[in-house]
């Protein structure tokens, strides 16, 4: 699980709304902020960070809202090239899903991997 701060999801209740503040927060979020390299399916090694946030479900608690998302994001198979080797790295397509835990006062938020 990790912790991050989420800003643009304060006050964010409207369905509609909530979709576009949370891929507003997550696309171009760099990986190291995301649980996203212990996700990977395909690859060894995340590259770049989310390229695409798909709202899937979202319910309030309160002063929270837990949102269930599906990532899009990019990957690549480290440690199998030689210097020599011309073959380029292949970058391989992931997705998974997660749920973030967001306190729509704070914009403090946990995700976590939902598998």
């Amino acid at each position: 699980m990790a912790e991050l701060t989420l800003p643009e999801l304060v006050g964010t209740r409207d369905r509609d709304a909530l979709a576009a503040a949370v891929r507003e927060a997550l696309v171009g979020r760099d990986a190291d902020a995301l649980p996203l390299q212990q996700a990977l399916t395909h690859g060894s090694v995340v590259i770049g960070g989310v390229r695409e946030v798909l709202l899937i479900s979202s319910r309030e608690i309160g002063d929270r809202v837990q949102i269930r998302v599906g990532l899009f994001f990019t990957s690549v198979i480290a440690g199998c090239n030689c210097a020599d080797d011309p073959t380029p790295a292949d970058l391989l397509e992931e997705y998974a899903e997660f749920e973030l835990d967001v306190d729509t006062r704070t914009g403090q938020a946990s995700i976590r991997s939902a598998a």
